[in-house]
């Protein structure tokens, strides 16, 4: 059974558009936003400035910015996107960032390439070996073993980081170190 969707416009009359497509044409009150009559995108009412049309997007960004939080582990006011509630700390909210590395603590993995338990973003499942996970730093490591690519400029098949696109070179790659 499928949930009611409740929305912050449920209860006001559709506005007419003037135009024969019969849908409403609404604006985004953030000038930076570039949703502009979309039909879809679903919209909301500011909680900023009343009665403003304000796309989805804006709107949770708004509410990031209204909501008078501080982050549990680094002390901080602002979040990308929204906050979280701790596992490990009853009652307290998490930045995105620290809600990132509190699950992957809880994650109790261990890396099967360095035996590291700690991981700086989050944790890989090998390419080579079934069943094992990688931290970070080692499944970069090993997804540079098994690639094909070789550097335009000095032939090298190997590189210290991520492969680059060339920009003189149509369809070619340059290691780090070119």
């Amino acid at each position: 059974m499928a949930k009611p969707h409740h929305s912050s416009r449920a209860a006001l009359p559709p506005a007419s558009s003037g135009g024969g497509d019969g849908g409403e044409k609404k604006t985004c009150i953030n000038e930076k936003c570039k949703h502009r009559n979309d039909a879809n995108i679903r919209w909301k009412i500011s909680k900023v400035i009343q009665g403003a049309d304000i796309c989805q997007a804006c709107y949770r960004a708004e509410q990031v910015v209204l909501a008078d939080k501080q982050c549990a582990m680094c002390d901080s006011r602002t979040t990308n996107g929204c906050w979280y509630r701790s596992k490990v700390i009853q009652g307290k909210s998490l930045c995105r960032k620290c809600y990132n590395k509190e699950l992957t603590k809880l994650q109790n993995k261990i890396c099967g390439a360095c035996g590291s338990k700690e991981t700086t973003a989050s944790w890989y499942n090998s390419s080579v070996k079934a069943g094992v996970s990688l931290c970070h730093r080692c499944y970069y490591r090993e997804r540079a073993t098994l690639s094909t690519k070789v550097c335009s400029v000095c032939n090298s098949d190997r590189t210290s980081g991520s492969w680059l696109r060339s920009q003189t070179v149509d369809g070619g790659y340059l290691c780090v170190n070119c």
